[in-house]
């Protein structure tokens, strides 16, 4: 039998998601339980989904390392906050415009394959690898699961509309649906908390109100929710572990 677990992807925290995943080992260290999860993933939980299922005993040190230069290159979504990230009334502007200007915006797109070149191996990802990356294909209005090469497959689930253009019209499917189906689901919540003050506050908060819509229906749907809080949002070990108390917990539940 195989469990699915699904997470989000809409900002660099997800990185913290390596934790979940060593509970999952944890409990599938017997044999019997080899293939009990399948790992569902967008946005940038498929980096640490990636790279466990591709090495786990080096997946932990790699994104530590990686941690850093993840809050420079991707500075927009680096701090959890709707306050944050729309301080500015252009941010609207700048999602409507990157997704039209896709084939333009080649300066933006090679910034970020050559951080996922720099840090997730080169290998091909076929239908019986037991990660699941989904994206959210633009020119068929429809969310999907990739496979081949791993530098292309992580390119098109990553990319978002605040500071990269889609890429092959794939667009990440956190900031769509914001999560996957799944029978177990867990996501950072970091919109309930946002005040809204400005105008500008008040169309962000639209903008990002139809994604929690489909958050909370496809968490009822889930057999297992929970939502992980992110107070220091740049201490790695202290993300990761929350995603590992969290999955541990979601183990707990679904294997009663």
């Amino acid at each position: 039998m195989n469990l699915r677990i699904s997470l989000g992807g809409d900002i660099i925290q997800y990185l913290g998601a390596v934790g979940l995943l060593k509970a999952l080992q944890e409990f599938e260290g017997s044999e019997s339980n080899n293939d009990f999860f399948e790992i569902h993933c967008c946005g940038f939980s498929c980096i640490p989904a990636v790279l466990w299922q591709y090495d786990a005993s080096t997946a932990y040190m790699r994104i530590s390392k990686m941690w850093q230069e993840a809050f420079k290159i991707f500075k927009s979504v680096s701090n959890p906050s709707l306050s944050s990230i729309g301080s500015s009334i252009t941010l609207l502007y700048n999602v409507q415009k990157k997704i039209k200007n896709q084939e333009e915006d080649t300066k933006g797109n090679a910034k970020l394959r050559e951080f996922i070149q720099k840090w997730v191996p080169e290998f091909e990802i076929t239908d019986n690898f037991k990660v699941k990356v989904h994206a959210f294909n633009m020119a068929q209005k429809k969310e999907e699961i990739l496979t081949g090469n791993s530098i292309d497959v992580i390119s098109r689930a990553l990319t978002y509309p605040i500071d990269f253009s889609p890429i092959d019209d794939y667009l990440s499917l956190a900031w769509v649906f914001g999560i996957p189906e799944g029978d177990g689901i867990i996501y950072i919540d970091w919109l309930n908390s946002f005040i809204p003050q400005r105008a500008s506050d008040y169309l962000l908060l639209s903008t990002f109100s139809r994604t929690v819509k489909f958050i909370k229906d496809r968490s009822n749907r889930a057999k297992f929710s929970t939502s992980i809080q992110v107070f220091d949002s740049k201490n790695f070990s202290v993300i990761s572990n929350r995603f590992y108390l969290a999955g541990k917990k979601m183990v707990e539940s679904l294997t009663v």
